[in-house]
């Protein structure tokens, strides 16, 4: 029998539950994961010293504690300085990555966030918007 591939340990924080629905859907397109999921700031911060995750998405327009926040507290903790963390919001031009890792868009290695702007949101939302009642009704 094949090995097969690990799976990743993926935190999805928003209170947008729809949200939390459509990363998980085409995450699971591409990815063999297991998500954890938080509603606001503070329980992502809970969530994420209680476990390792492989890879972080934050909102950062959250209640409580704010995805930047978030990322503040997450890239202090050790376990967390090299893990892709992905900053999304509907609110100004769309989504920001923040790693420590080069690879991800030519990181400079500080670990500052980085803008990808409409590149990601203005797709997310149009998919988003064509499969929101199966997304709802469970089909896709």
């Amino acid at each position: 029998m094949a090995d097969q591939p690990a799976r990743l340990r993926v935190l999805l924080a928003d209170d947008a539950s729809v949200m939390r629905l459509l990363l998980r859907t085409i995450l699971r397109r591409y990815i063999n994961a297991e998500f954890s999921e938080a509603v606001d700031g503070p329980g992502a911060m809970k969530l994420a010293t209680e476990h390792t995750f492989d890879m972080v998405f934050l909102d950062v327009n959250m209640p409580r504690m704010n995805g930047l926040s978030v990322l503040e507290g997450l890239r202090r903790m050790p376990q967390y300085a090299h893990t892709p963390i992905v900053l999304i919001t509907a609110l100004g031009l769309g989504v920001i990555m923040a790693t420590s890792d080069p690879i991800f868009l030519g990181d400079d290695r500080t670990g500052s966030p980085m803008f990808l702007g409409a590149m990601i949101i203005g797709p997310l939302t149009a998919w988003l918007m064509k499969h929101v009642d199966a997304l709802w009704a469970g089909k896709i």
